[in-house]
């Protein structure tokens, strides 16, 4: 459980980890508490339209999944589905294989660790296919291929091909991947929500690459920050 003391701190009780330069670590990549927020507000300073985006959502930032594992697993379970039904089968999943952990009072399903998924052979609801790119995901785990912090220090062409020998997952998964499991800060999908959102904002005459180009090296939150403004 987390919450933000009267000095700006992000504070919080841990439960079942005693690592806790990890859990410091893991919390920091998931706010996105790991980078250094005044070079974000100074693209604000040069881009008019991000600077007034920034002062309307003060302190908007991405949050991220728990880990590129938990993402590629969502990634599975969310194909082709509706989203309610995807959560119905990640409860389900955390229920067959995973843990429960008590937090603040509630309980708090934690998803199977790899070894875990590995041996579960079949899930009510689940098709086998989807079962057994779910064990693709957990040998990638296992393998290091989802560690958070190569997946960021690779390019992101190179991290999205990584992903993508994946079973299952394809362009648009390997990009919610590297985004929203490994807090990649720096890169975005010019997809037509986000485009959309562009031409909103700046009008016609600014393409995306033009606008996303004075982005750097926040890329991602930006693309955030835009595509909350406009929905």
């Amino acid at each position: 459980a987390l919450r933000q003391d009267g000095a700006g701190d992000v504070v919080g009780d841990v439960v079942g980890s005693h690592d806790m330069v990890a859990v410091e670590r893991q919390v920091a990549r998931i706010l996105g508490l790991d980078a250094d927020g005044r070079a974000y507000l100074e693209i604000g300073n040069r881009d008019e339209v991000v600077g007034r985006l920034q002062e309307r959502y003060q302190g908007l930032r991405p949050v991220c999944f728990h880990s590129p594992y938990e993402a590629a697993v969502w990634s599975v379970l969310s194909n082709r589905i509706a989203t309610p039904v995807a959560r119905r089968l990640r409860t389900t999943l955390c229920e067959a294989a995973g843990t429960t952990l008590e937090v603040d009072g509630a309980s708090a399903p934690a998803l199977p660790l790899p070894t875990k998924l590995l041996a579960l052979e079949e899930l009510a609801g689940l098709p086998a296919e989807k079962m057994r790119r779910l064990h693709g995901v957990a040998e990638a785990a296992l393998a290091g291929d989802l560690d958070a912090e190569r997946l960021r220090s690779l390019p992101p062409e190179e991290a999205l091909a990584s992903l993508k020998r994946i079973r299952g997952i394809g362009d648009f998964y390997a990009g919610l991947i590297l985004i929203r499991g490994a807090a990649m800060r720096d890169y975005v999908l010019p997809e037509p929500r986000l485009k959309a959102a562009v031409e909103m904002h700046y009008g016609p005459g600014v393409s995306f690459e033009q606008a996303s180009e004075g982005w750097r090296p926040f890329r991602t939150w930006v693309a955030v920050l835009l595509r909350s403004a406009s929905e």
